[in-house]
């Protein structure tokens, strides 16, 4: 069986005393690096829903959040350095705003992963009606949830990446967000009708769609302005 696995991927140092356009690259390395840590965390989710093996999916988490930790520290470094050292606070801005929209991602990422085990393991009964209906007429089982994986926002990702997750708690970021993949299987006693469901299901995938465009609007500002360096020190 193939394993998900959890090595993290390396960050490279914010240049200490860098150039704008270093602290700018560097923070485009930091986005790819999120995005790397956001294809794992899609596969090992998968992987879960397949095998319900929550201990490597926990091991994942785990890893990832750290991760995660680091990348935001990273921003937060070439953040503080383009505003206080360079004197370009509408530099740091852009990077105060990705961040600010990355924390909203992951939570929403995180939010659509327990939607999803939610209504993967069967636990409504207006699930169990449907199941014992399909077995009865065709011998099969529930369990389809439409083509579109409800993980996966309809919006391309502009920026070269899986939209990486850069959700500091204050100045930190991480997956330690609430109910998760790993909750327990029980239905609540006031379980979402089909219709509720499916609504809070699309609203989610809504609201993430939005928030990887405003991430996406960002980064094509910061790409217009490490051109523009960049022509500056040609």
């Amino acid at each position: 069986m193939v394993q998900t696995s959890t090595s993290a991927p390396t960050l490279a140092a914010v240049p200490a005393g860098g150039s704008p356009l270093s602290l700018l690259t560097s923070f485009q390395g930091v986005q790819r690096q999120r995005a790397q840590l956001y294809a794992r965390l899609h596969q090992g989710f998968r992987r879960f829903l397949e095998t319900r093996q929550e201990g490597i999916y926990k091991t994942l988490m785990a890893d990832v959040t750290v991760a995660f930790s680091e990348c935001s520290q990273q921003v937060i470094a070439a953040e503080e350095e383009l505003k206080d050292r360079c004197g370009r606070a509408d530099l740091a801005l852009l990077l105060r705003r990705v961040q600010v929209l990355e924390r909203e991602k992951l939570a929403l990422t995180l939010s659509l992963q327990a939607l999803k085990q939610a209504g993967s393991v069967g636990v409504f009964s207006w699930q169990r009606a449907a199941a014992s209906g399909a077995e009865q007429a065709a011998g099969g089982s529930f369990g389809a949830q439409g083509e579109h994986d409800p993980l996966e926002p309809h919006s391309p990702q502009g920026h070269g990446e899986a939209h990486g997750h850069g959700h500091e708690h204050q100045h930190g970021e991480g997956c330690g967000h609430a109910h998760h993949a790993c909750c327990g299987h029980s239905a609540p006693p006031d379980e979402p009708t089909q219709e509720e469901y499916q609504g809070a299901l699309d609203e989610a995938i809504q609201q993430l769609d939005k928030c990887v465009n405003s991430i996406n609007e960002v980064l094509e500002e910061v790409q217009e302005h490490v051109a523009e360096l960049r022509e500056d020190e040609a």
